[in-house]
């Protein structure tokens, strides 16, 4: 990678701290992560990364998608019964049209990057015990997966525009969840 991409890659880093810090300084309690999450969200969207990606990546995106979907299915057990939940419904909507449209350097942003960051953050910051994540195994999954894509990115040789795109599809996912967190914020 050149350093302009380089450049982009840290980019993509920081605003997923943006993302942690969004859950740090609110009350989720309405919304919080849970099992249903990690099925429509985690389970869901991590087989279909790995079906539609199984023998096309270099072996260690090819093992993380695989592994990154066995965690998922762990965690998406872990508290029955499951309450539906608008929210992960979108948010899984959103990172499967990514993963279709726009590959996986963008899937590797907004999903990993961000969305397992906020489950870390909110297991961290809020303990729900409900939290699939807020166990000792499963912070240390959630860790993981939030994690190595940054290895991950320049192994996929990403271009430019490929991270540009990355940047813009997770300034569109924040701003989604922004509006979802205020707006919680004004009906407490």
């Amino acid at each position: 990678m050149n350093q302009k991409c380089w450049e982009l890659l840290w980019r993509i880093h920081a605003n997923s701290l943006e993302a942690m810090r969004l859950v740090a300084d609110s009350d989720t309690s309405q919304n919080h992560n849970d099992s249903y999450f990690d099925l429509r969200i985690g389970q869901a969207t991590t087989q279909l990364a790995y079906s539609l990606y199984k023998g096309k990546v270099p072996p260690l995106v090819e093992e993380f998608l695989k592994k990154h979907h066995e965690d998922e299915s762990i965690d998406a057990k872990m508290f029955l019964p499951y309450k539906r939940n608008e929210m992960a419904d979108k948010i899984a909507e959103y990172h499967q049209k990514i993963l279709r449209e726009h590959g996986l350097v963008s899937y590797f942003a907004c999903m990993p990057l961000f969305g397992e960051r906020m489950s870390l953050a909110e297991a961290h910051y809020h303990r729900y015990d409900d939290d699939p994540h807020a166990t000792k195994e499963g912070f240390i999954r959630e860790f993981w997966h939030c994690t190595t894509p940054l290895i991950l990115i320049p192994q996929l040789e990403p271009t430019e525009d490929q991270l540009k795109q990355a940047l813009e599809d997770q300034s569109k996912f924040i701003e989604r969840l922004r509006a979802n967190y205020i707006q919680k914020s004004n009906v407490s």
